[in-house]
Parts: structure tokens; C-alpha cells; sequence
């Protein structure tokens, strides 16, 4: 008898999918790799890319560790510098600690133009009025040290392109204490006290001093002025002068009134404003103040004549 075999062997290959069974069940149970598990190895793998490029760099700074240093070129106008100076020129005594920051060598700092070299300069100046005659094609800047820049053609420095700058704040403190000092001066007759002593005493007794000393004793009345502890003092302009003299004004235990129609933000919050009234206009302070004080730049279409006969009379 013939035994008829099949050839499609059905439980051995699988002719559709091309994988035999015990593959694919081997396939369906190998354990699948966690999305956290991905990210780890990942930012393993990263790490230690780093580290080998760390490495890499370490090794090569120590090579150029043990490379020798160049010399340094030799100094022709200062201490490490061999470059090409600039020139300032002074219209005014600036202060030494000031000038101290312009490294030598780097700069010739003079207030003669004989001791620069014609080259490219930067004028700095306090009170000097700076004339366009006073100004070379070689200026490149000028610095008014202070916080005004009326002493300077700022309108004609602009058509030229030449840069003004200013310095506001920079004198604030020795101004505020002028002011104090001016008002306290003022307030006791301190001057006119003085000046009666040297010209009216000391002549109408034979520069005596015992007859000095009684006739001052017996004068010193004449003087006597008044405290500014609880009068009122009008400041005008709240910047960083006005700002600093409301300030010491209310610790000497004055009123203070201030008036600034373009008050920035960042000096309004430097104010005591829980201390200090404000006023809307200028009519409103000079009708309540004892004292005024005016810490404004001068700029003839804005506060020129801004004190004036009429609001005196207020």
C-alpha cells in the first residue's frame, strides 16, 4: 500500500508570517525595556561623553601649562603698555582720585595742550565755559564733571558728533553740605556777626582785647538769628542734590516742602514721602516756605527765570 505525506508541515513553519513558532513565542516573552529605564541609560551615555570631553580639555591645558610663557613686549609709555596713548584735557582742578583711574601710559592727563601730542583727546571740565574755539577736530568727547551742562555748546557739539556727557550725582554729598552749611550760616548771622566783630569792633576799640571781648559780649545780640528746627524749607528740583538736602533738612527736624515737575521714578522712591509734602507748583512752595533751596540744571527754555521778581513776592 502507498502512504500519501503532506508537505506543508504546519505545525513547523508558519508560510505566512516566514518565523516558526518557537520563534516567535521566544520573541513574544524576552522582557521589554521601560521608557524611565531608556531615559537613564540615555543620560548615562551622555555623562560619560562629557567626561571623556573634559578629559580631553584637562589634558590639553596641561600641556599648555608646561608650554613656555612668551615675554611680554617691552614698555614705551607706561607699566605694561606699549600701545598708543589718549589725551585728556583738563579747563579745571579735577580731583586727584578721580584722574588716578586713567592707567598711565594709556593716557596723558594735562591741562596744558603743550603737554599732549595733537593726537585724539577727550576734554574734561567743572566750571570752565567751554568755547567752540577751545574744541580741535581731534576732540572725540567731553565730560562736564557735574550734573549741569550749561558751560558747554551741547547744540553745536551735536552737529559736530562729539558726545557730551555729564557726572550727576557725583557731587551730590559736598553739595548738600553747602547747602546746610550755607543755611545754617544764614540762619544765626554767623557772617554778619563776624564782619561787625573784624570791621566795626576791633577799629573802634584800638584792636584792645579786653575792650574787644566785653564789647563783644555786649554786641553778640545783634546776631543772634533763629533756629531752623521746625521751619520750613522749599526745595526745588528732587533729584540727586534736592534729594540728599530734603533728607538732612528733616533730620535737623525742618518741614520740608518739594517741588519737581519731572521727578523721575527712580528719585521719587529715594524720597521720605511719608516725611515730606509735596507741592503741584512753585506758587505753592514759595508761599509756605521759610527757606528755598534750587537744585534744577539751567536750561534757558525751561528754568530760566524760574525765580523771579513776581513769585518772590508770594
Amino acid at each position: 500500500m502507498v502512504m500519501t505525506v503532506r508537505a506543508t508541515l504546519p505545525s513547523a513553519i508558519s508560510a505566512r508570517a516566514g518565523v516558526s513558532r518557537p520563534a516567535r513565542q521566544l520573541l513574544a516573552s524576552r522582557p521589554r525595556v521601560s521608557p524611565r529605564l531608556q531615559r537613564v541609560v540615555s543620560v548615562r551615555a551622555a555623562v560619560e561623553d562629557e567626561i571623556q570631553t573634559l578629559e580631553k580639555l584637562l589634558e590639553l591645558a596641561k600641556k599648555r601649562k608646561e608650554e613656555p610663557v612668551p615675554a611680554a613686549p617691552a614698555s614705551t609709555n607706561g607699566a605694561g603698555y606699549s600701545g598708543p596713548s589718549f589725551n585728556i584735557k583738563t579747563f579745571n582742578a579735577i580731583s586727584p582720585v578721580g584722574l588716578q583711574r586713567f592707567e598711565a601710559g594709556k593716557y596723558k592727563v594735562s591741562g596744558s595742550s603743550a603737554d599732549l601730542d595733537g593726537g585724539e583727546m577727550a576734554i574734561m571740565l567743572r566750571s570752565h565755559k567751554l568755547q567752540e574755539s577751545e574744541v580741535p577736530p581731534t576732540v572725540r568727547c567731553i565730560a562736564r564733571c557735574g550734573a549741569g551742562v550749561n558751560n558747554i555748546p551741547v547744540d553745536r557739539m551735536t552737529e559736530l558728533g562729539i558726545p557730551v556727557f555729564n557726572t550727576p550725582g557725583a557731587n551730590a554729598n559736598a553739595v548738600k553740605e553747602l547747602v546746610i552749611c550755607s543755611l545754617l550760616l544764614a540762619s544765626r548771622g554767623i557772617l554778619e556777626g563776624n564782619n561787625h566783630v573784624n570791621n566795626v569792633i576791633n577799629k573802634e576799640e584800638d584792636n584792645d582785647y579786653s575792650k574787644i571781648s566785653v564789647r563783644i559780649e555786649k554786641d553778640k545780640s545783634m546776631f543772634g538769628g533763629c533756629e531752623i528746627e521746625g521751619k520750613t524749607l522749599g526745595v526745588v528740583g528732587l533729584g540727586q542734590i534736592g534729594g540728599r538736602v530734603v533728607q538732612a533738612a528733616l533730620d535737623l527736624g525742618m518741614k520740608v516742602i518739594g517741588y519737581d515737575p519731572v521727578l523721575s521714578l527712580d528719585a521719587a522712591w529715594k524720597l521720605p514721602g511719608d516725611r515730606m509734602e509735596r507741592a503741584n507748583d512753585m506758587e505753592t512752595l514759595l508761599a509756605k516756605s521759610d527757606y528755598i533751596t534750587f537744585h534744577v540744571p539751567y536750561i534757558k527754555s525751561a528754568t530760566h527765570h524760574m525765580l523771579n521778581r513776581d513769585n518772590l513776592k508770594l
